[in-house]
């Protein structure tokens, strides 16, 4: 693949491509031992600094058609899928997806300084129980969403189709109203009933 470095164990994981421009560093690594991952780009994939990472075995990053990407995607644990609709464009967006999946839907546009993380990574557990209070979980980010700059979408978080969310954002639990603006810290619904276009 022209313009994308790939580092690591290239033998053990698989990467499937139909075309790609890249501009910029592009890179894609496997640590250390991480095998049986695929990366799947679809048609038309452009990129521009681009970091890809895998700490793990067995997970799946795919990519629609006619997707624009700049930004780190980070893939830890095993069993994991991170999935990037057709037609989304991201300016400068870091995807952590730890112990849950994140998944994005067709013709989302993102701005930049964005963080979509399923975990907090650090653990914290309540003293009296020693459970776990902060479990990694799902990301799932429906069709047709805006993501403001410098917003933050959490562990939990659901976001439907058609919904704007507002700069500096923080999303951090399941939405269910489509066609909506959500704004905050963290974020609630602040109007019903918009759509929004490019």
């Amino acid at each position: 693949m022209k313009n994308i470095k790939v580092n690591g164990n290239f033998s053990e994981n698989k990467i499937i491509s139909s075309g790609i421009e890249a501009l910029g560093d592009n890179q894609i690594k496997f640590w250390n031992k991480s095998s049986g991952n695929i990366i799947k780009f679809g048609n038309s994939f452009y990129c521009n600094n681009l970091n890809i990472v895998f700490k793990g075995n067995n997970n799946k990053l795919i990519i629609g058609d006619d997707v624009k990407f700049t930004g780190h995607i980070l893939i830890v644990g095993s069993n994991r899928t991170v999935q990037i609709g057709n037609g989304t464009t991201a300016q400068g967006v870091y995807i952590l997806s730890r112990d849950a999946d994140v998944t994005i839907g067709n013709n989302c546009m993102f701005s930049r300084e964005i963080e979509i993380r399923s975990t907090d990574v650090h653990k914290i557990y309540d003293l009296a129980t020693g459970d776990r209070l902060n479990l990694a979980k799902d990301i799932i980010i429906g069709n047709h969403v805006w993501i403001a700059a410098r917003a933050i979408v959490s562990k939990g978080a659901i976001i439907p189709d058609g919904c704007v969310i507002g700069a500096s954002s923080f999303v951090n639990k399941a939405f269910d109203i489509q066609n909506c603006i959500i704004a905050g810290t963290p974020a609630k619904v602040i109007k019903e009933n918009i759509r929004w276009e490019r």
